[in-house]
């Protein structure tokens, strides 16, 4: 049943939530992204979009940037004078909406996001003739964006980051992402498995890898901190290893400071050790991608190249 209208905030919310578009945390009934995607297609369901629109949000992070997203087109509506119902937003409205993105000059990348935030708000609505028009605009925009030349990512000492890291759980982070290639909320919420040496990872995609290998060293490192009887362990919030990340790779000298670089400089060393080690170009990028738990194979070359 759909709810009153609210501000943009609790509109947005209201409107996910109905759609029963969002299903973020381990609870009954959870299904990962990856399970969703599977049961689109044993239904017969094929064209990616539509699998995509048939997808809730079962990640955090991505909830956080399809809302933010999404808030500003509700203020979009309102300060065009398209009105205050996000739930009669018109194809005419998201055109004007990325068209005014475009025109500060946003990144292609962010273009993507855009589009892929208004067709996802655009599966919520109810109405497939709405959605369908949705997406025909979302896909003039296609290319639209400015080609920003990536700087480089990868640290060139990664090492010497993780040597100025004060907090020591933040260093045993940024060891974990180093040696793994593991995204940041999967080495800093760590579940301990009882042998000693790995950790099970749920990974973005929605995958569930029962056993990842971290070696006996940093499994101890994790495991001191562990509370008596659980196996969990919440090494410090992103914010805060952002900021620790951020210190001390300007201590080491380096010109960037993402927490995302130490997966970059895993996903490099690794390529270039499978290659060395006689695999061909694409046989050692798809092996890459395999570790980074990617489902695509393109992904594998951003973090080779940067």
């Amino acid at each position: 049943m759909s709810r009153s209208a609210g501000g943009v905030s609790k509109q947005v919310l209201d409107i996910f939530q109905d759609a029963g578009m969002l299903d973020i945390g381990r609870h009954d009934g959870h299904h990962t992204k990856t399970e969703y995607r599977d049961m689109a297609r044993a239904e017969g369901i094929t064209d990616r979009h539509l699998i995509a629109q048939r997808t809730p949000i079962t990640n955090s992070g991505t909830w956080v940037k399809v809302r933010g997203i999404v808030q500003e087109l509700g203020h979009y509506q309102r300060e065009s004078g398209a009105g205050n119902q996000m739930r009669q937003i018109t194809p005419e409205t998201i055109r004007g909406f990325i068209s005014s993105k475009i025109a500060e000059g946003v990144s292609d990348s962010y273009v993507k996001s855009i589009r892929m935030a208004c067709n996802k708000f655009a599966a919520c609505l109810g109405d497939a003739e709405k959605s369908a028009k949705i997406f025909e605009v979302t896909k003039e925009f296609a290319g639209a964006g400015v080609n920003k030349e990536l700087d480089q990512i990868r640290f060139n000492d990664p090492q010497a980051v993780i040597d100025k890291i004060s907090d020591p759980k933040c260093q045993i982070i940024a060891e974990i992402q180093l040696s793994t290639g593991l995204r940041v909320n999967d080495a800093r919420y760590v579940r301990l498995n009882p042998d000693g040496h790995t950790i099970e990872v749920h990974s973005k995609a929605g995958r569930v890898v029962p056993q990842q290998e971290i070696g006996q060293d940093l499994w101890q490192k994790v495991a001191a901190y562990a509370e008596d009887g659980k196996n969990t362990v919440s090494l410090a919030t992103y914010d805060h290893y952002r900021y620790e990340v951020g210190k001390a790779a300007r201590a080491a000298g380096e010109t960037v400071t993402r927490t995302h670089s130490f997966r970059h400089n895993f996903a490099a060393n690794l390529n270039d050790n499978l290659q060395a080690a006689g695999a061909g170009k694409y046989s050692a990028q798809a092996q890459v991608s395999k570790a980074l738990y990617h489902e695509r194979l393109d992904i594998a070359p951003r973090y080779i190249d940067k």
